[in-house]
């Protein structure tokens, strides 16, 4: 499915389009051998971007400046076909205030320091992953089709809530019936 069509992003304006966080990258996200991970403070600094256009932003970069929205492209890459490629880059080396999404990223260091702190990143994943890593858990590249469900699986669960730990979904529930369900009824002693 792809939600860039259906969510009516035409214009490509991710800051004022309710989807935007369900476009965001995953910050506590990575697949790994185990498959999709959420929640997981040891991917709290792992970011997806896409392979294709993060190797054509460093060859752009060697001959002129990279532009806000082509950063933003590399690091939401939600308009790429669903086979494309994302890679995981560590941006742990970046220091632990560094900005998760990239309007902030972009906001704090511009296109160009965005561009060179995920190639750092990049270079801190090849250097460290393994060690850093088990291999069962070592983040994975995946696909822009898995990220994209990931995603919107993530904020559906953090939205709503909708489904409890047993797979139940929750139901509207009147007050007043609430508050009958919460008192437990009193049990009559048994004769003997």
């Amino acid at each position: 499915v792809d939600l860039y069509c259906l969510a009516g992003l035409q214009c490509g304006c991710f800051h004022c389009h309710p989807l935007h966080s369900v476009l965001a990258p995953a910050i506590n996200m990575a697949k790994t051998e185990k498959g999709i991970v959420k929640d997981n403070a040891a991917y709290e600094k792992i970011l997806y971007v896409s392979q294709d256009r993060f190797e054509a932003l460093i060859k752009k970069a060697k001959k002129e400046s990279v532009t806000r929205a082509e950063v933003e492209e590399m690091m939401y890459p939600e308009d790429l076909e669903d086979d494309k490629v994302l890679v995981p880059v560590d941006m742990s080396g970046a220091g632990e205030d560094f900005p998760d999404s990239a309007e902030e990223i972009i906001a704090k260091v511009g296109p160009k320091g965005a561009l060179d702190a995920v190639i750092a990143g990049a270079e801190l994943f090849k250097k460290t992953s393994a060690k850093k890593f088990k291999k069962p858990d070592r983040p994975l590249p995946m696909s822009v089709g898995e990220w994209l469900c990931a995603m919107a699986m993530g904020e559906g669960d953090a939205e709503e809530g909708a489904e409890e730990e047993d797979g139940e979904v929750d139901e509207e529930v009147d007050p007043e019936e609430e508050e009958e369900e919460a008192e437990p009824p009193t049990k009559k002693p048994r004769k003997k």
